[in-house]
């Protein structure tokens, strides 16, 4: 049993814009609308410059988004549209930067299809400067090796001089040459690359009952080649995203399963995947991974946490309400902002800009005391307390149950390094707020707590502990 809960303990300062939001934000879960800019269009792709500074979307009003559209976001909490730049047959379909170059794919079917590759210079973020058109295709038929596709998600090579991307195709292209990009190798697949962990690529093929996810081997750009092929359950609804990471040497994939269940595999080997969870999804859908965040959402935006691969929970949140009416995809990585395609109350299709402060704060080295706690288990089928510390430390917790109550409290004293279990006798089952003190340090977590069978972890593939260690098991 998995139950969901949000705590209204404060209400955020003035914004800067208009609309009052219709309840109070969470300021304990640090996630915020920073800005926003309306009248960008229906955006399909977007892109940043080097230093974050400027965003570059595909947008427009017409079903072709007709102008590439520059915005300023130099201040987040107030950016604006610097300049459109149009074509005056074509859409502007996808927008990539790669260094100091925008690559600006044009397509649209008139009486033949015709799609364009223009390479620009970005050297100045605001005013792009045409300095090649690197591909021009025109026929009755579509090209079904076009430059780009539709989303403009690339991956690149660690050599540097090689890119992928995938619509229907897996391509590899060479950008030694930066104003020339040339083909190396193309792989018919059924989707677009929707996760890299280098060297795979992954994708996810929506279907119900079944869907298929797919591993792709991309270490020789010119021999690009199926690894694995697998399948999730999901009854009523299409999954929404699979994402991939990495942490402390291992690799994870997250797949959302649509309405009723989403799962983590661990895909170290990637021939062999093994399920370390799944349940039932929490607040949907991760379209952006960075370092060890996940951000997306299905009815706003989140921020989840990937450092527990047996349970993805969501750790920041902010609804949709005025002034916004709908989030999605794509979502932007840009300079430690967020910048998603959204809907504005009052207005049309425009971008949100959005921050998770804890990516942002530096992490505080003069005290050591967080790195004590090796791991803690989250997710349980008895009333005990697992977790593990890697050095002599005083101890003690509290649990708080979803409606804020204090449900457990225990001073442990002074604990040896290694695991210790401890019994927690008459909690019932439920979802729980876990504030873990180590010399005083606090560290929180959520922790569920079930009878129904639930996935549990038996050991951690993370950071177990030494080998020979016993786990101490204490009732008190």
């Amino acid at each position: 049993m998995i139950g969901i809960v949000l705590f209204l303990l404060s209400v955020q300062p003035g914004k800067p814009w208009d609309y009052t939001p219709l309840s109070p934000r969470d300021t304990s879960w640090n996630v915020e609308l920073v800005g926003w800019v309306d009248g960008v269009g229906e955006v399909e792709a977007l892109a940043a410059s080097e230093d974050g500074r400027v965003v570059y979307a595909s947008a427009g009003d017409t079903p072709w988004r007709d102008s590439l559209v520059i915005v300023d976001i130099s201040d987040p909490a107030n950016p604006y549209i610097y300049k459109r730049i149009g074509h005056d047959k074509l859409g502007c379909d996808v927008v990539t930067v790669i260094d100091t170059f925008l690559y600006v794919q044009w397509w649209g079917p008139s009486r033949v299809w015709i799609s364009e590759l223009w390479v620009m210079d970005i050297r100045d973020p605001l005013n792009p400067q045409l300095v090649n058109i690197a591909y021009h295709y025109e026929s009755n038929a579509k090209d079904s090796l076009e430059w780009w596709g539709w989303d403009g998600r690339v991956y690149r090579h660690p050599s540097k001089d090689t890119i992928f991307y995938a619509f229907g195709w897996l391509k590899s292209f060479s950008i030694s040459d930066p104003l020339n990009p040339k083909l190396i190798g193309a792989l018919a697949i059924s989707t677009g690359i929707q996760s890299v962990s280098w060297p795979y690529a992954f994708i996810l093929l929506g279907g119900v009952p079944h869907s298929y996810w797919e591993i792709y081997d991309l270490s020789d750009p010119s021999h690009m080649f199926l690894v694995h092929r697998d399948s999730v359950y999901e009854p009523y609804e299409w999954p929404k995203c699979i994402a991939a990471w990495e942490y402390n040497g291992k690799r994870y994939v997250y797949i959302h399963g649509g309405a009723s269940y989403d799962y983590s595999y661990d895909v170290t080997d990637p021939t062999n995947p093994r399920l370390v969870h799944w349940g039932h999804r929490e607040r949907g859908a991760i379209s952006l991974v960075h370092g060890l965040r996940g951000y997306g959402g299905y009815y706003g935006f989140a921020v989840f946490d990937l450092t527990d691969p047996y349970y993805i929970p969501v750790i920041a949140e902010y609804p949709i309400e005025p002034p916004l009416t709908y989030i999605t995809h794509p979502y932007l990585w840009a300079n430690g902002y967020v910048v998603t395609r959204a809907g504005i109350y009052g207005g049309n299709h425009g971008l949100a800009i959005f921050h998770y402060i804890y990516d942002t704060i530096p992490e505080d080295t003069s005290d050591t005391t967080e790195h004590y706690l090796e791991w803690v288990r989250t997710i349980y089928t008895g009333p005990e307390l697992s977790f593990s510390i890697s050095q002599q430390a005083h101890v003690s917790f509290t649990l708080f149950n979803i409606s804020g109550q204090k449900a457990h409290e225990r001073d442990l004293g002074t604990l040896a390094p290694g695991p210790h279990t401890i019994s927690l006798p008459g909690l019932k089952p439920g979802v729980y707020f876990l504030h873990l003190r180590i010399n005083n340090k606090l560290i929180e977590k959520k922790i569920i707590f079930t009878q129904e069978g639930g996935f549990y972890r038996d050991d951690n593939p993370i950071k177990p502990a030494n080998k020979g260690s016993k786990e101490t098991k204490r009732r008190l």
